[in-house]
């Protein structure tokens, strides 16, 4: 997955970036629920309209839901708010290792 984010080639050798797919985005909050361990009624979902995508929260059992930002955003602009929530978690994760040694 780390290749969606470097830039290709065309004829001309002017750079292009690659395609954000949905695919994508479902996986990293994937990647983020499972790196928190949530439960399944308290879990990060992507909520995706024709306005754009945000990230939600699950809130209750009736499947009632808050979003985390202040705005919808593009595929790209999701995807690199995601990879750093999931940076973080893992930044987060190294701290903790350092501080036990």
């Amino acid at each position: 997955m780390e290749d969606n984010k470097d830039p290709k080639r065309t004829k001309k050798g002017i750079k292009e970036m690659r395609r954000i797919t949905k695919t994508i985005l479902y996986k990293l909050v994937e990647d983020i629920n499972n790196k928190l361990e949530q439960p399944t009624n308290r879990k990060y979902v992507l909520d995706i309209n024709y306005a754009g995508y945000t990230l939600a929260r699950i809130i209750n059992d009736g499947g009632g839901e808050t979003d985390i930002g202040y705005y919808r955003k593009t595929a790209r602009e999701m995807y690199f708010f995601l990879e750093g929530i999931k940076i973080g978690l893992y930044a987060m994760d190294n701290k903790r290792d350092e501080v036990k040694l």
